[in-house]
């Protein structure tokens, strides 16, 4: 049976386990005076870089968050499904160390990823900067917040100069109007807290992990997500079918989405490879 939301008492405990997961990441962080434990950093199949910090974290996360939910299913960059996820209810996705290129060269934009999708969408997410001490999350009809504080997107009707933030590509306004984001959680973030009216990401590597908590917050603060199309963001479990990611305020929604470059015989070629996707999974 599907729950509606957490209780604020296993929001707490939630946030708990994510800090804790936080500070093994620090155990290992390079920018730290003296790390007490060794990286051990290696490719992985898909040429991504993994560490012993990556895992220590996701075990940590998986076996915390079963003892809370232990119905549950769980989705996570560093294991491999235990089960049918479509079968549940309620999945749990978790990136223990979204980052790494940063992490390993002692950056401080580093977090963990979680978030609880319930039928498809992603209802509650945690975004966690243990460098910075910064804990964003958000339950989607009751708020998003950082650090206990309540965030809220902006209410700008027009896109503000630099107000655009960009990941992976170039768009068609004005230098002076958009900032070329260091990463995904920067964009989103400072969304969610109105700094930014939009954000538009192009998708490289990126999974469903890489996305989902990010989902959560921007609603949970007011915002509007979706791909380049304008279709609501899902999650079944697989690769995402869509090349943007797009968030923003509400109210700047079409404009972020007229910027996104493509001819037009890729428009119809996307529009129907998404078509076919959403058709299929929903």
């Amino acid at each position: 049976m599907k729950k509606s939301g957490l209780s604020e008492n296993e929001i707490q405990q939630v946030e708990q386990i994510v800090r804790d997961a936080g500070e093994i990441l620090l155990e290992y962080w390079p920018g730290k005076a003296a790390p007490t434990k060794s990286l051990g950093a290696r490719k992985k199949a898909d040429g991504s870089t993994v560490t012993d910090a990556d895992i220590e974290s996701n075990t940590f996360l998986l076996e915390q968050l079963r003892q809370l939910f232990p119905e549950d299913g769980y989705f996570s960059e560093e294991t491999d499904p235990t089960s049918d996820l479509r079968s549940k209810d309620t999945v749990w996705v978790i990136d223990p160390l979204d980052g790494t290129w940063s992490f390993s060269r002692g950056r401080p934009e580093f977090s963990v990823l979680l978030s609880r999708v319930v039928g498809n969408r992603s209802v509650f997410g945690v975004v966690y900067l243990p460098a910075l001490k910064e804990m964003f999350y958000g339950q989607v009809g009751h708020g998003a917040f950082r650090n206990g504080t309540k965030i809220s997107v902006s209410l700008q009707d027009s896109i503000r100069e630099g107000g655009l933030s960009t990941r992976n590509f170039p768009p068609s306004v004005s230098p002076l109007q958009f900032r070329e984001a260091e990463s995904t959680c920067f964009g989103v973030r400072e969304l969610c807290t109105g700094r930014f009216d939009a954000s538009v990401i192009r998708l490289k590597r990126h999974s469903e992990w890489d996305l989902a908590a990010y989902v959560a917050l921007v609603e949970a603060s007011g915002g509007r997500v979706s791909d380049e199309f304008g279709n609501e963001v899902k999650f079944y479990f697989q690769p995402p079918a869509f090349s943007y990611f797009v968030c923003s305020n509400g109210l700047v929604h079409d404009r972020a989405l007229s910027l996104i470059p493509r001819a037009p015989e890729e428009e119809y070629r996307k529009n129907s490879l998404s078509a076919r996707y959403y058709r299929t999974n929903s």
